[in-house]
């Protein structure tokens, strides 16, 4: 692709990527703003019909505040003259006050006059259901309305919402005791919506507050309106939304949802601009862009022509050859500032071609130097090569040397030491004094710490020799604990020392190991923990899961735990920690051992101890299946041993 075509890709898109992001942006203010003003309108629109309906409450207000502060209505409610009925509540009446319902209730709930009326029919008839109830004994509106100030509003009654005006009689000169109350209503139905809707020019719908919404896109503004947010705006179209706002009733509580439904003018009008705009911004990018593109094309078809020309002189592979002259302008310099390299080129090359005739030679003489050197090197790595070979084979029999002493010795040994065994055993048990028979107490003791010094020396030469082989098997984890106990039950017992296994179910689950080395960890571990753990200490057993597909046997003790400096040099053979100066026996050869059993049974052993909190060594072996399920062992056979 030449660099004409790319720059006036590049500018096109940039320019139809600014032109986009640009109505985008305003696109979104001014989708915003006739948002904002659509829902500003219909609000002003919800408001007009909330005054709307003030205005009829007031109106009506004004009637009942016409009647009630009057002598003849004042002595109506004392002694319920029917000449009153006759002369002032006929249907000629209630048609020209507009009202629906006319109740005249004494100060004590006493009903002395109540008729409903029919505007259509202009009959007189029931009150609507519920009103009595209200103004009678008890009732929630009788104590409001004998207030001085009355009260005046909505009514939600079973039979249609009500405009409701109810006051206190009074004389005419408005003085009392008030005797009773006056209420008047007139209905909020059908033909009441149709006079609202004509004089405020919205179509309007009332429901009650627990009627569902007409639409599902209106039930959630629906169910959000409050006495705090009485007015809702809901679009459900592009060519209408609806206006919802709460009315209370003469309570305070939610009782009616006037719905309005408004044209979107607004929102057309929005549309229509954005049209507008767009084919603004289209327009004006277009120009632009013809524009740039005719600049460009004059500047780059001249760069153009001296691409060319570098080209061509760079394929001739001539240096001697030159661009001819461009002009004063930037692509002239550039002509001028190509000519003085292809200058410079033709000098460096030319020095070029000395240095490397030079370099030549004193190479070839660098590379028979080396040659004759790196001969010699050779020669004496040959020589170092089979000095270390034989130093290899020499160790190779010096260690198997080692390991065949070590086998042999502790063979030659366990003969005599059985028999210093036997007759130390024996002399125990023959009737020795106090000195004597503690004389052949230290015989045995010091005959089995040889032996069992024997044995471990035996199993590290095996192991360093690879003559340990481990047979790996489906081991009962329990089974191998129970057997552990039992055997390191007298050294608890010398010490006075407590083995719990506070799970002892955990224990019936399998780990695959060899059943003789696993044993041989455990007693190690136990051991150790029995005689660095103090007198009277407590030593516990656990087994639990460590991660999936392991299982990690625990060993804790309640010793003062082992330094973090001197805990590195822990499984290290012959290493005792400073403890060969005190009583506890041994020859630091039990958990180098155990280290080395566990590795080869594809485990891992190691050791967590903060200070002051007792020591716990774990090892962790891969769980297997049990290949012949049982109950589960008793591990806690030696659960407290004293």
């Amino acid at each position: 692709m030449t660099l004409r075509l790319r720059t006036l890709i590049v500018f096109t898109a940039s320019l139809a990527g600014l032109v986009l992001v640009l109505y985008f942006v305003v696109a979104a203010v001014l989708h915003r703003s006739y948002a904002e003003l659509e829902d500003r309108d219909a609000r002003k629109n919800l408001a007009r019909v909330q005054a709307a309906l003030r205005e009829r409450v007031a109106a009506l207000n004004l009637v009942v505040g016409d009647w009630a502060p009057w002598d003849d209505s004042y002595a109506f409610v004392q002694d319920g003259d029917a000449e009153f009925v006759r002369s002032n509540l006929d249907a000629p009446t209630l048609a020209n006050l507009a009202v629906s319902a006319v109740v005249y209730v004494a100060a004590d709930g006493r009903l002395v006059f109540g008729r409903g009326f029919d505007q259509e029919s202009e009959t007189l008839g029931e009150l609507p259901r519920g009103l009595a109830e209200l103004l009678g004994p008890g009732g929630a509106l009788l104590g409001p309305a004998s207030a001085s100030g009355g009260l005046s509003g909505v009514l939600a009654l079973p039979d249609g919402p009500l405009l409701i005006a109810a006051q206190p009689i009074l004389r005419s000169d408005r003085t009392g005791p008030s005797p009773g109350v006056l209420a008047m209503a007139r209905p909020l139905a059908e033909a009441q919506i149709a006079e609202l809707t004509a004089a405020l020019h919205v179509e309007l719908a009332v429901d009650g507050w627990a009627a569902p919404a007409v639409t599902a896109t209106e039930e959630p503004a629906r169910r959000g309106l409050s006495s705090e947010r009485p007015d809702a705006v809901v679009p459900i179209g592009e060519q209408r939304m609806a206006g919802l706002t709460l009315v209370a009733d003469v309570f305070g509580r939610p009782a009616l949802v006037v719905r309005a439904l408004l044209p979107r003018e607004i929102h057309e009008q929005g549309r229509a601009d954005l049209r507008y705009l767009l084919f603004a911004i289209i327009g004006v990018g277009v120009a632009i862009t013809l524009i740039g593109v005719l600049l460009l094309d004059t500047v780059l078809r001249r760069l153009t022509k001296v691409s060319r020309q570098v080209v061509e002189v760079g394929s001739s592979a001539d240096s001697s050859r030159r661009l001819p002259p461009g002009g004063k302008d930037e692509l002239g310099r550039l002509a001028a500032a190509i000519n003085g390299m292809l200058e410079a080129l033709q000098q460096s090359q030319a020095r070029l071609r000395e240095q490397d005739e030079a370099h030549r030679r004193d190479l070839e003489l660098k590379v028979r130097e080396r040659t004759a050197d790196l001969a010699q090197l050779n020669v004496a790595l040959e020589a170092t090569v089979a000095e270390m070979q034989r130093a290899r084979g020499e160790a190779e029999r010096a260690n198997r040397a080692k390991s065949e002493f070590l086998s042999r010795m502790s063979h030659e040994l366990r003969t005599p030491l059985n028999a210093i065994l036997g007759f130390g055993q024996l002399l125990q048990g023959a009737g020795l004094s106090l000195e004597q028979h503690r004389n052949a107490d230290d015989i045995v003791k010091a005959g089995r710490h040889l032996l069992q010094l024997v044995d471990e020396v035996l199993d590290l030469a095996r192991i360093e020799s690879g003559r340990s082989p481990t047979s790996l098997e489906p081991v009962r984890a329990g089974d191998v604990l129970a057997q552990a106990l039992e055997l390191v039950r007298p050294t608890a017992e010398r010490h006075e020392a407590k083995v719990e296994v506070p799970e002892p179910a955990s224990f019936s689950r399998c780990v695959l190991a060899d059943r003789r080395r696993l044993l041989q960890v455990l007693i190690n571990l136990l051991s150790n923990a029995l005689k660095y753990g103090g007198r009277g200490g407590t030593v516990t057993a656990e087994c639990r899961e460590a991660t999936a597909g392991c299982l990690r046997l625990s060993v804790r003790d309640s010793g003062p735990g082992i330094p973090p400096a001197l805990q590195e040099r822990l499984f290290v053979p012959f290493e005792r920690l400073g403890a060969e100066k005190g009583e506890i026996d041994g020859i630091g050869l039990g958990l180098s051992l155990s280290k080395r059993f566990v590795e080869a049974m594809g485990g891992t052993i190691g050791l967590d101890s903060p200070p002051g909190q007792g020591s716990t060594f774990w090892v962790e072996l891969p769980e297997a299946d049990d290949p012949e399920p049982s109950p589960a062992p008793n591990p806690d056979a030696g659960r407290e041993s004293a």
